[in-house]
C-alpha cells in the first residue's frame, strides 16, 4: 500500500514537471524571449472583420466548454460555430486572400464536424485540435483589430504529441485536460494588431 502511494506521488510530480507547471516564475525568462509576437499579414475590417470577430468569440466559447470538460455543450457550440463560419461574408477578400481563408475554413469545418458528431469528449478534443490550427492560420493571416490572441501549447496532449489552442488571455486554461491539468501549457505565439 505504501509503495502504491509513493508511485502515485511520483506520477503526479512527473505530470507537473512535464507540463512545466511551476508556481514560482523564473525571473530570468521573459515573455519577450520565449514567445514569438507578430502582426497579421492583413488586418481586415468591414463585414468580413465583423464576421471573423464573431467566429473567434464563438471559438473561445467552444474552448471554454472543453476546459469545463462538457461534451454536450461542446457539441452544441460546434454546431453554432459551423453555421457562423459558413455564413461569413468573404466578398471583400482578394482572390489570394480568399484561397487562404478557404484553406483555414476547411480545417475548421472538418474539426467542427468531428466535435458535433461525437459524444466522447476525448474524440471531440481531437476535432478541437484541428479547429484550433485552422483558426490560428486564418487569424495569423487576417488578424482582428484591437485584439490580442494567444496561441498556447500543451506538450502532454494526445499522449505527448502536443496540441495548440487560442485564447484571449495569457493565463493558461487547458482545453485538452480540463480540470485534470488546467494550467498545463504555455504561450507560444502572440498575434497583436
Amino acid at each position: 500500500m505504501k509503495m502504491l502511494k509513493i508511485l502515485s506521488l511520483l506520477a503526479i510530480v512527473s505530470i507537473f514537471a512535464a507540463c512545466g507547471n511551476s508556481n514560482v516564475p523564473d525571473e530570468t525568462e521573459t515573455a519577450a524571449t520565449t514567445v514569438e509576437s507578430r502582426k497579421s499579414e492583413h488586418v481586415v475590417s468591414g463585414n468580413f472583420g465583423i464576421s471573423l470577430k464573431g467566429v473567434y468569440k464563438d471559438y473561445l466559447k467552444l474552448k471554454d466548454a472543453f476546459v469545463e470538460t462538457d461534451a454536450e455543450k461542446a457539441g452544441s457550440l460546434a454546431e453554432i460555430l459551423l453555421v457562423n463560419i459558413n455564413t461569413t461574408d468573404s466578398n471583400p477578400l482578394t482572390e489570394e486572400q480568399l484561397k487562404q481563408w478557404l484553406r483555414g475554413k476547411e480545417m475548421i469545418v472538418k474539426g467542427l464536424n468531428i466535435i458535433k458528431g461525437e459524444k466522447d469528449i476525448n474524440k471531440q478534443r481531437e476535432g478541437f485540435s484541428i479547429v484550433s490550427e485552422g483558426m490560428y492560420n486564418n487569424l495569423k493571416t487576417f488578424g482582428l483589430k484591437d485584439l490580442t490572441i494567444y496561441q498556447q501549447h500543451c506538450p502532454m496532449a494526445f499522449e505527448k504529441q502536443g496540441a495548440n489552442w487560442l485564447s484571449d488571455k495569457e493565463t493558461v486554461a487547458n482545453p485538452y485536460f480540463g480540470n485534470q491539468m488546467k494550467e498545463c501549457g504555455e504561450v507560444t505565439h502572440v498575434l497583436k494588431n
